[in-house]
């Protein structure tokens, strides 16, 4: 059965590729969460008058490293074929290459990857730089592995289906909530030439940041990430709108700022709920023909899973919640 999966898999995949060429803070298993402490998710669209009907779009800055350039693709249909391609280019360990497309295969059986970029970004990024030397040898394990600073990097599944969702295309606009390890959005880089991301804990996005800026000879595109330090819950309005959203910390609602900056026809992947667990929503927003503008729900697991995600905190460390920032409401 040797590369049968990536093979079959390849061959949905081969028309897609002629034309065009999300973190998880807790590895935790499916569980039963009381509903009332679950977020109601509704199917029905929900309309929002105090969204902008208008939405000016920022200039876009002239691009250290455009994706739309890039011509060599790794083999995706053949394991061996792909680790001599990847050795060719960049100096990694053999055996964490082989380990990385093997945990790309569990991610196809498990529907967290089913786009053929998404595939491509996953096998192109070393997780076990980003995971620090300390976890090198669990880099691949599906697993939330400790960093400094109380914070984790994601498991590979969470990494792998946040970016399946929102899958962008090279000319749109991402913003991440949550540098963290630095991990997803290194993978955006891989999709997107605008990828923005907002971290809170200063040592934390500076050491991040470092390891991208470190890896820019060989991973030119690293150098279309912007950086902020501050707290993500506002979102980042100066370069807002933004065509996708994804927040890497669990809270109990959706930020109006990053409602208001998710440009139209934009999704947001958010973990919203109790800290105990929480319902990883796809949030989509529309303008109506008549101006208004529509917001829609849907739970990404479908109420099979309910992961834990770090809390959404606030500059003082705080956990932004309904009571505190939307006090009446």
């Amino acid at each position: 059965m040797k590369n049968k999966i990536l093979s079959c898999i390849f061959v949905m995949f081969v028309p897609l590729l002629i034309f065009s060429c999300g973190p998880n803070k807790n590895n935790t298993p499916t569980k039963t969460i009381d509903q009332d402490q679950v977020i109601d998710v509704n199917t029905e669209p929900e309309v929002t008058k105090d969204i902008p009907e208008e939405v000016v779009e920022t200039p876009r800055e002239s691009l250290a490293y455009n994706l739309a350039d890039r011509t060599d693709h790794p083999p995706l249909d053949n394991k061996e074929a792909f680790i001599a391609w990847r050795l060719e280019r960049i100096n990694e360990k053999e055996k964490l290459v082989a380990w990385r497309w093997d945990r790309a295969e569990q991610a196809i059986l498990r529907k967290d990857i089913s786009h053929p970029r998404v595939l491509e970004a996953f096998l192109r990024t070393p997780r076990e730089v980003f995971a620090r030397k300390s976890n090198e040898s669990r880099a691949y394990e599906d697993a939330a592995l400790g960093l400094s600073y109380g914070q984790t990097i994601s498991g590979p599944h969470m990494v792998c289906r946040t970016t399946n969702e929102l899958n962008p295309d090279p000319d749109m606009k991402v913003l991440e909530i949550g540098t963290g390890s630095g991990y997803q959005s290194a993978v955006f880089a891989q999709l997107s030439n605008y990828v923005y991301t907002i971290e809170i804990i200063e040592p934390l996005a500076k050491d991040s940041a470092r390891i991208q800026e470190s890896m820019v000879n060989d991973f030119p595109e690293y150098k279309n990430i912007k950086r902020k330090i501050a707290d993500g819950y506002y979102g980042w309005e100066e370069y807002a709108p933004f065509d996708r959203i994804a927040v890497t910390c669990g809270i109990d609602h959706i930020p109006p700022p990053l409602l208001e900056q998710l440009a139209p026809d934009g999704i947001m992947l958010i973990p919203v709920g109790p800290p105990d667990g929480q319902t990883m929503l796809r949030v989509t927003k529309t303008i109506n023909p008549e101006g208004t503008v529509s917001i829609n729900r849907e739970d990404v697991y479908k109420g099979t899973y309910y992961p834990i995600f770090v809390p959404f905190t606030n500059e003082k460390g705080i956990r932004h919640s309904v009571e505190q920032d939307m006090p009446g409401q």
